[in-house]
């Protein structure tokens, strides 16, 4: 005969259940998923490097040939033959550029104060001798006090300092251009500077393009 038994309440262990939900797993197809996951696993970029030719190769390939050869490296030609072919594909695609001229050089003293001798022979025989300091000349009369050089008296003393015919013809071309140049550089300072008012003054007498400039910027900075 089976006796009863009753349960006691204190034989079962309460198991509470968090109120938070269940981690949601990502859809690793998804584009959440998928950043997650490159950031997880990175995948290294590898970045060809660029083709960076040998000096003199062909001198390179043919000690690379003999090296080969006393070593008995047979089956290894193969590298050989791309080492040529990497370099005429590079030879084709960057031809070589044509040498730089170099702008000549006159064949003239470096100091302005340099003393020229200059001598002349006289048909009786006679032995002239002249010196003289041109560009030293040029430069206390003229440039040092910003004044212009007349054009003769400038192509004497490049003359005379050793300069080539080229040059004096440069300096003859430029001085016969000169009156238009200036008209020109004085309509752009009546542009940039404009007059200053409405009145017509008396019109001054005008300097050099130099002394012109001079004069205006002091009369903006007032």
């Amino acid at each position: 005969m089976e006796v009863y038994e009753p349960e006691s309440p204190y034989t079962r262990v309460y198991v509470p259940q968090s109120p938070k939900k269940a981690k949601k797993e990502l859809d690793p197809n998804s584009f959440l998923g998928k950043l997650v996951n490159s950031i997880k696993n990175p995948v290294p970029t590898m970045t060809p490097s660029p083709f960076r030719p040998v000096h003199n190769w062909r001198n390179y390939v043919d000690a690379l040939r003999l090296n080969m050869k006393r070593n008995g490296l047979v089956g290894r030609e193969y590298i050989i033959e791309r080492i040529i072919s990497d370099h005429e594909k590079w030879e084709a695609e960057n031809p070589p550029k044509p040498p730089k001229e170099f702008k000549k050089g006159y064949d003239v003293p470096d100091d302005m104060n340099y003393v020229k001798v200059h001598l002349n022979l006289t048909k009786t025989g006679k032995v002239k001798v002249r010196m003289n300091a041109p560009m030293a000349e040029i430069y206390h009369n003229y440039f040092s006090k910003g004044v212009k050089p007349p054009t003769p008296v400038y192509v004497r003393a490049l003359k005379d300092f050793g300069y080539p015919d080229e040059v004096l013809e440069k300096v003859l071309l430029k001085a016969q251009n000169a009156p238009k140049l200036k008209a020109e550089m004085e309509a752009v300072m009546e542009r940039v500077f404009g007059t200053g008012g409405t009145s017509k003054p008396s019109k001054p007498k005008k300097g050099t393009v130099t002394q012109e400039i001079n004069k205006r910027m002091k009369n903006l900075g007032k």
